[in-house]
């Protein structure tokens, strides 16, 4: 009798532990019931072990079902859930990346609304504030400023030079060599990132294949200047 009411308390010790670690923890609560199984085994050896069999098979039973369970939950576990997408979209991305210029840029533009688009997906080229300070400087007008920019025609070709119409990563833009810009000038992909533009300027993808809610930013050391000889949509 004695050595019944051990093993019934063995079996009720196993059925609590399962209850406080569940399944998610199996490594401990396996370790718990194996060593629970273990004593109950060796106090029902001799000369009891034919008399009280069935608690002993009731938590081995237990042990290897939450084994099973264990094995099932592994093999059968969910991929992570994708990120979810900014509520602020790439305008938060942007930055939070450090990328102030570029969104001061799309705003005077009045291209905010282009890029924001939900129902449509880009690849954008997005240059970095020392990458705009290094352009504007190099444009020859003195102090030179996002709004005068705008006010001369400059802004939006500029911009939409960065935009294409479907989203793209840095292999696929390599293996497809060229594509046409939003802005309608063909903007040419070559190895290590580099971009070249119809104005025969270039710059090299410093960040690639950043996803945005089904667009795709590759960040570039210098702003993409179309050719100003070339009709583009923005004049």
């Amino acid at each position: 009798m004695a050595l019944y009411s051990i093993q019934d308390r063995s079996t009720q010790s196993l059925a609590t532990t399962s209850r406080r670690h569940p399944v998610g923890d199996c490594s401990k609560s396996l370790k718990i019931q194996l060593i629970t199984s273990t004593a109950s085994q060796t106090f029902g050896q001799v000369p009891y072990q034919n008399q009280h069999r069935k608690p002993v098979m009731k938590t081995a039973a237990l042990t290897l079902a939450l084994l099973a369970s264990c094995i099932a939950l592994s093999s059968t576990a969910s991929a992570p859930a994708p990120a979810p997408c900014p509520s602020g979209g790439l305008a938060e991305v942007a930055q939070a990346a450090g990328l102030t210029t570029l969104l001061q840029a799309v705003e005077t533009a009045g291209l905010t609304e282009t890029v924001g688009n939900k129902s449509a997906h880009f690849t954008i080229f997005a240059p970095t504030n020392q990458a705009f300070t290094t352009t504007i400087a190099n444009l020859g007008v003195p102090n030179l400023t996002l709004e005068e920019a705008q006010n001369l025609g400059l802004l939006v070709p500029i911009l939409e030079n960065h935009i294409l119409e479907e989203p793209y990563t840095e292999s696929e833009l390599q293996n497809m060599g060229s594509a046409t810009a939003l802005g309608g000038q063909e903007l040419k992909f070559g190895s290590n990132g580099k971009i070249t533009t119809a104005s025969g300027n270039s710059a090299t993808i410093t960040m690639a294949n950043v996803d945005v809610c089904k667009d795709i930013v590759q960040v570039i050391d210098a702003v993409l200047v179309p050719d100003v000889t070339q009709k583009t949509s923005g004049t």
